[in-house]
Formats: C-alpha cells, sequence, structure tokens
C-alpha cells in the first residue's frame, strides 16, 4: 500500500510505501513535481483509492494516519 499526500510547499508530495522496500529503512519518500509522482505511480500501477470512508479507515488503521488538515491552497 501506498499512502501519497501534497504537502505544504507547492509540487511536493509526501508518500509512504507500506511495508518499506527496504526492511533496514522507512519507506517515506518526498518528491518534487506532481508530473514526476503521477508518472512513477503511473509506471507503479498504482490503483487509486477513491476519497471516503474506506480510505479514511485505510489511512487510520494501516497507516496508523490521518492528516489534520494543513492547508494545501496550491492543489486548488
Amino acid at each position: 500500500m501506498i499512502l501519497a499526500y501534497p504537502d505544504t510547499l507547492p509540487e511536493w508530495w509526501t508518500y509512504v510505501i507500506e511495508p518499506s522496500p527496504r526492511p533496514d529503512a522507512p519507506g517515506d519518500y518526498y518528491e518534487h513535481g506532481t508530473e514526476v509522482v503521477m508518472t512513477l505511480f503511473g509506471a507503479w500501477k498504482v490503483e487509486w483509492i477513491p476519497l471516503g470512508d474506506e480510505e479514511s479507515k485505510l489511512e487510520r488503521e494501516h497507516f496508523r494516519w490521518r492528516p489534520l488538515g494543513s492547508p494545501v491552497d496550491w492543489l486548488d
């Protein structure tokens, strides 16, 4: 599973791969460029879960995380 979310700075994304591809390191990655991230996820054949109750539940239960709502105005 991958948890991906926009960071607060324009065009910066954070994504967490669980389980980590390297057992000795966390699966946290930071990437600049929306097009770069979407190309990467396309190559990985990422299937997106629509926003909603299922997505929220997976974030809480699998990643033990849910953003508190920091502003990401650059996505508007």
